[in-house]
């Protein structure tokens, strides 16, 4: 909509009818739709426990931690 600086709608000097914020970020071409998605992965119990375990003694892993800890729980290190 636009608007004048004194907030009437009826003249057009010094009107801001701008579409600036209505276009930004429309030019993205590419859509949550077109990116492959990685199946979800079923955890098992034991897994879960290892897995909430560790996050109560370390909120971030190292990478040399996340690697062992999936190594031991048989996982990529991504999931």
């Amino acid at each position: 909509a636009c608007t004048s600086s004194s907030g009437s709608t009826n003249s057009l000097v010094g009107m801001d009818c701008s579409d600036k914020d209505i276009n930004e970020g429309s030019s993205s071409v590419t859509s949550d739709d077109d990116r492959k998605k990685r199946p979800r992965t079923a955890f098992t119990a034991s897994q879960i426990k290892s897995l909430e375990a560790e996050f109560e003694r370390n909120k971030y892993l190292s990478v040399a931690k996340r690697l062992q800890l999936s190594k031991s729980l048989k996982l990529t290190e991504t999931q």
